[in-house]
């Protein structure tokens, strides 16, 4: 704990990053102030109401390795729960559905999506992740290999594993995740990912009640949030960092700016070189996801995620069954389908209005869902989001430039970014991401000049 005149600590941003952060740093004993431009906090954390169903239109699952988001629900009370027991996944080809199963590596050999030499080869791919010495840590991407980040995973898995395995297993799955090709994510990315599904008990799917902005909304409760509040600039002031709100400047002791990386960008005055070299070099996917009405027992297989291949379809990227998250999602009968966007389609598709939009995404699905082929007229148009920033793409020409800024960069002038795309992958990565930042605070009194009692 630290005396009474316990420093001020400003967050910009109440995403899961920024609330991590000034979570910490409140137990840490901190004064924390939180300034969050949306009426609501989260950020892609965002769970809506309507129709009668409750659903989450941006992030939709947890993992079940995600230890510090599970730790935050426990400590929150918040219940931390497993989706339906059973719910299968399956990758379309040539307009069939093929299920696949990693609960052993030699279940790879059975999949009659691949040829059997590719599925040899997958199978080997497989084996060697497990052999790969040092860190593969996809929540912080930097403590990787360089020799990973340096090279796309397209790129990496079309020359020495099999072009199938890029087209029909990596692509589908970086397009339902993260809404972009393979060719655009590192080979450390997709790598150690494919790592963890493969072992620390597999990729089972979890949520918590009351949808993925319980944890966000409970962290808030425990801080001083002010939402509604555009932040124009960030910037030091002798031993103080001025933040600008409203034309009016406010002094806090340190700032943690946890905001996506282009606003960090346009607030932050002056940038570190290393951070302007990062922030040159970050892309980020858009997507929009799709909510549509359908009978409950629409997939009589027990699908609850379908892959959909770039190669199969320009639009669609999958689509999550609901009622396998929860026994909740039924209503009178009907449930809910979240149709996931590929990036490139966003932006024509963007240009339509709500009817013809939705007839669009309809038709697409007659020819990548063999449950609606014969009858569309079944996908009832319910809700859409779009998400400009969706998710960072930690291609290989980026992640490096993050590990650059980590090292040099990072705290200049008591001024901290915190985020997903500080090679912190998914909203498990991005809340390790504002603890990190927190403890870099803490543990570094001196440089706020904060007199431990």
């Amino acid at each position: 704990m630290y005396k009474e005149d316990k420093k001020r600590v400003a967050i910009i941003g109440a995403g899961i990053a920024g609330l991590a952060a000034g979570y910490e740093l409140k137990k840490a004993g901190f004064e924390v102030f939180v300034f969050e431009k949306e009426k609501t906090v989260g950020g892609r954390m965002e769970t809506k109401k309507k129709g009668g169903f409750t659903f989450d239109t941006g992030a939709d699952f947890f993992v079940n390795c995600y230890d510090l988001l599970y730790s935050y629900a426990k400590e929150l009370n918040i219940p931390w729960e497993f989706s339906v027991e059973g719910g299968r996944h399956r990758i379309i080809r040539g307009g069939v559905a093929h299920y696949i199963d990693l609960s052993g590596p030699f279940d790879l050999l059975r999949w009659k999506l691949l040829s059997l030499r590719a599925r040899v080869r997958f199978l080997w791919w497989v084996f060697t992740l497990k052999m790969i010495r040092g860190p593969l840590d996809f929540f912080h991407l930097s403590k990787n290999s360089s020799t990973l980040t340096t090279i796309s995973a397209g790129e990496y898995l079309r020359t020495r594993i099999s072009p199938e395995v890029a087209d029909f297993i990596a692509d589908p799955f970086t397009g339902i995740m993260n809404f972009h090709r393979v060719d655009e994510i590192s080979a450390a990315a997709l790598f150690s990912l494919m790592r963890m599904m493969t072992t620390d008990g597999g990729f089972r799917m979890c949520y918590t009640r009351g949808g993925m902005s319980a944890i966000p909304k409970a962290l808030a409760k425990l801080l001083n949030v002010e939402t509604g509040v555009t932040v124009t600039s960030v910037s030091s002031k002798g031993r103080s960092v001025e933040v600008v709100h409203g034309g009016v400047g406010e002094l806090f002791d340190a700032v943690v700016v946890a905001t996506t990386g282009n606003v960090a960008q346009r607030i932050v005055k002056p940038l570190p070189a290393t951070a302007e070299r990062m922030f040159s070099a970050l892309r980020y996917s858009a997507t929009m996801t799709v909510a549509f009405v359908i009978p409950a027992n629409l997939f009589t297989d027990g699908t609850r995620l379908t892959y959909v291949p770039f190669v199969e379809s320009k639009i669609v990227s999958g689509y999550d069954n609901q009622i396998k998250k929860s026994a909740d999602m039924e209503l009178r009968g009907h449930s809910l389908l979240l149709v996931y966007l590929y990036e490139h389609a966003i932006a024509e598709l963007s240009k339509k209005d709500d009817e013809e939009f939705f007839a669009i995404v309809r038709e697409e699905m007659r020819k990548v869902c063999p449950e609606v082929r014969h009858n569309p007229s079944v996908l009832q148009a319910h809700d859409l989001k779009c998400w400009a920033q969706a998710m960072p793409k930690f291609s290989p020409d980026y992640v490096g430039t993050v590990v650059a800024f980590e090292e040099q960069g990072q705290g200049e002038n008591n001024i901290y970014l915190a985020g997903d795309y500080l090679n912190s992958v998914w909203t498990e990565g991005a809340a390790r991401c504002g603890k990190r930042v927190a403890e870099m605070i803490t543990s570094h009194p001196k440089s706020l000049d904060i007199r431990a009692s």
